[in-house]
């Protein structure tokens, strides 16, 4: 049985080692430049023999394969030598005008975009030269200890099983076991004991409760229904205002407060304590930041999302309630 010569551009060299690995660990024998010259031999007398050796010429076929010189050399060897030629194409390169004359009516194998169902069906399309008798390679070693045969498998099962009974078999043992009969003076004792303080017997032998803890248990139910009483009393609905700003960031006390958009809901005048007068119309918005409803600066846009100006108030202890943005609520 004959190699298998891979031919492939160096500028796919990764991809043909790889796939030399892996048929050779399906049980192929591959032939691949440089790995397989030996050194200070005639590069072009090495791969000529083991053209004329091999039982198949594996091409690697891309758009960089088209241009090697190399490749197209390597199949006009083929092709003299009567060797079967399989092309793996890996991308949608169409064949080059000189390597079309010889490739256009063989097999081929298009790539899937996943190298191992391109290999296993080149694995298979091999199978004429290489029969697939070989088990599939095993999975790389990972350096960790081999897991120790499984001995004794039936041992902890038969354990646990023991256990079981014999757990089952002292609850059975402690609950049939009789009861010490109790004296008439213990039992009365432990009668005494159990009986509820502070209540009086009736004579269908219940119980009545003292009218002192029944009174106060009353108070004690009458003060936590006024307490929640007075509690929703003091908790306020929220009300939201429909005709408010919106304000998408941190609304402290209804104003805006840090980094934010502050969209008007209608017009309005915005002062920046000059003499030029200003006003935000419907669906206008300034993205800035704010300090308790006081404008730092910011970016003033219209509705149509086209900027304005850029305004600066700044964050005035004094001033006045006019100049603060009124309050908002979220979007």
């Amino acid at each position: 049985m004959g190699k298998v010569f891979i031919s492939y551009s160096v500028k796919n060299q990764k991809l043909a080692n790889e796939l030399c690995a892996y048929l050779e660990q399906t049980g192929v024998p591959c032939w691949i430049a440089p790995r397989d010259i030996p050194s200070a031999s005639n590069y072009a007398g090495e791969i000529t023999r083991a053209i004329k050796a091999a039982d198949d010429v594996l091409l690697v076929y891309s758009k960089d394969s088209s241009k090697s010189v190399h490749v197209k050399n390597e199949i006009n060897l083929a092709i003299n030598n009567a060797k079967s030629i399989l092309p793996y194409c890996i991308d949608n390169s169409p064949y080059d005008d000189d390597l079309e004359y010889y490739l256009s009516s063989r097999q081929k194998i298009v790539s899937y975009g996943d190298i191992s169902k391109d290999f296993a069906l080149i694995r298979h399309a091999l199978a004429p030269h290489h029969p697939e008798t070989v088990t599939p390679p095993a999975a790389p070693a990972t350096g960790k200890p081999e897991t120790p045969p499984k001995r004794n498998r039936f041992l902890i099962p038969l354990v646990c099983a023991v256990l079981l009974f014999a757990g089952l078999g002292l609850f059975l043992m402690l609950r049939n076991r009789p009861t010490p009969p109790v004296s008439p003076d213990v039992a009365e004792t432990v009668d005494s004991l159990l009986a509820p303080r502070d209540s009086t017997l009736i004579p269908d032998g219940k119980t009545k409760p003292d009218p002192d803890e029944q009174t106060k248990d009353s108070g004690q139910k009458q003060n936590k229904d006024q307490q929640h009483k007075d509690q929703k009393q003091q908790t306020p609905t929220p009300a939201v205002d429909t005709n408010a700003d919106t304000f998408t960031g941190t609304i402290k006390n209804g104003y805006p407060d840090g980094y934010g958009v502050y969209t008007f809901k209608q017009r309005r005048r915005i002062d920046m304590h000059d003499e030029k007068q200003r006003f935000a119309e419907k669906g206008d918005y300034i993205e800035g930041t704010w300090t308790n409803g006081h404008l730092n600066f910011g970016e003033w846009y219209g509705a149509n999302g086209v900027k304005k100006e850029f305004i600066e108030l700044g964050d005035y202890p004094d001033v006045q309630a006019d100049h603060v943005f009124k309050k908002c609520v979220k979007p």
